[in-house]
């Protein structure tokens, strides 16, 4: 166990400044807040009182409100870590975020069939996944988009407003369908529904990738022709911020993205492959037979993907990886890149079995991500039904 005066110094850098048993909710007060141990042996609730600036909802109120969503597929790979939930953590401690929504977004999931049980597996090792990654449900709130039904509600209403040609001719759409005779409307219209997630919150930043960009551009067209059609002013605009981070390749294949849907299992590094599974996949990955360690994607793509995953755990760049590397072979450099994933999973799969050995405690951090989640979403809502003059409810059941 950690000793106390250790525990109180991690606290303070998190912008904790004490440690009490009062329940309460205000700025500078105190919150119950499910959490982890440190050790990742075992979870526990801490009661965490936080400075006035620094909770989820009493940041900088100049500050931005970000919202990002990850696919329920299950496990993430070591690609979804370093291209995303690596970058939500760092997120977190920017005082810039005034509200931060992490999502797990099941309903886009469903343009894949899959069976029930799987669906659910997939849910739950997505959430417990992201806390034990390092997201943390006292500076953002953590939902499964499901939770809040305000997210298809809005979906259906920018349905109304969203030109056919602009979905019919999104990259993603013609990627996915092409060669099938008829794609599903769910695949067809799912950018509407990503664009409802990220204006119910009024978001002003987003973070993606290049391969998004098309669907935030969508999403602020959107936006203004809702403004536009009803005379009002809604929705926000979002700001699209590009991730640094190095797209991670196959290790099969080193000119494809890596992902959980290539058929070989020995193409990713999923964040629960135990050593020996790291220590195999990444001594067969795709290399060459060229002496020495130097980054040339075009010459030396497997090479140059391995030191891409290497400086994205190391919070270095290629260079200083070439550095580190000098002198050694392939085979050393791949035993280097293993040891180094092994070190950077070891603690993550920790606290993930620590995470779901205790359902419960899952549970509640997701009740109370919801609940701050509803809370934004259904004002929202009252402004959009306001605009357009949809009559409320007068009848509660």
């Amino acid at each position: 166990e950690m000793s106390f005066l250790l525990l109180q110094s991690l606290l303070k850098r998190r912008g904790v400044v004490g440690v009490g048993r009062v329940f309460g909710a205000a700025a500078g007060g105190t919150c119950e807040v499910p959490r982890v141990s440190f050790d990742g042996t075992s979870t526990t609730s801490f009661i965490f009182q936080r400075r006035s600036n620094s909770s989820n909802v009493n940041r900088n109120r100049e500050g931005h409100t970000v919202f990002s969503g990850i696919q329920c597929s299950g496990v993430p790979t070591i690609g979804n870590y370093i291209g995303a939930v690596k970058q939500w953590v760092k997120m977190q401690d920017d005082p810039l975020n005034n509200k931060i929504f992490f999502s797990a977004v099941d309903h886009h999931t469903l343009t894949v069939p899959r069976p029930a049980e799987k669906l659910k597996s997939n849910v739950n090792d997505t959430i417990i996944s992201l806390l034990a990654c390092g997201v943390d449900p006292t500076s953002s709130s953590l939902f499964i988009q499901s939770h809040v039904h305000q997210h298809t509600e809005l979906a259906w209403i920018l349905s109304c407003v969203t030109q056919f040609s602009d979905l019919r001719f999104m990259t993603q759409w013609k990627t996915k369908s092409k060669g099938k005779s008829l794609g599903s409307l769910g695949l067809f219209s799912y950018p509407v529904l990503m664009a409802a997630d990220i204006l119910l919150y009024k978001t002003t930043l987003v973070p993606v990738g290049d391969d998004q960009v098309q669907h935030l551009e969508l999403t602020n067209t959107i936006a203004r022709a809702f403004n536009r059609m009803f005379n009002a002013d809604v929705f926000v605009e979002p700001e699209i911020r590009l991730g640094t981070s190095p797209r991670i390749m196959s290790l099969r294949d080193p000119k494809a993205k890596m992902s959980k849907s290539d058929r070989s299992a020995a193409s990713r590094i999923l964040l629960t492959d135990g050593q020996d599974d790291i220590v195999k996949k990444i001594r067969k990955a795709q290399t060459d037979n060229i002496a020495d360690i130097f980054y040339d994607p075009e010459l030396r793509p497997g090479v140059s993907n391995l030191m891409r995953i290497y400086a994205a755990l190391d919070n270095v760049d290629v260079k200083s990886v070439e550095v580190a590397a000098r002198g050694l072979n392939t085979q050393q450099f791949k035993e280097m890149v293993s040891n180094r994933l092994i070190d950077e999973l070891k603690p993550i799969q920790e606290r993930m079995n620590a995470l779901q050995s205790d359902q419960a405690h899952v549970e509640q951090i997701l009740h109370h991500g919801a609940h701050e989640a509803r809370e934004i979403a259904h004002n929202t809502m009252q402004e959009v039904k306001n605009a357009m003059g949809i009559t409320p409810a007068t009848v509660k059941l």
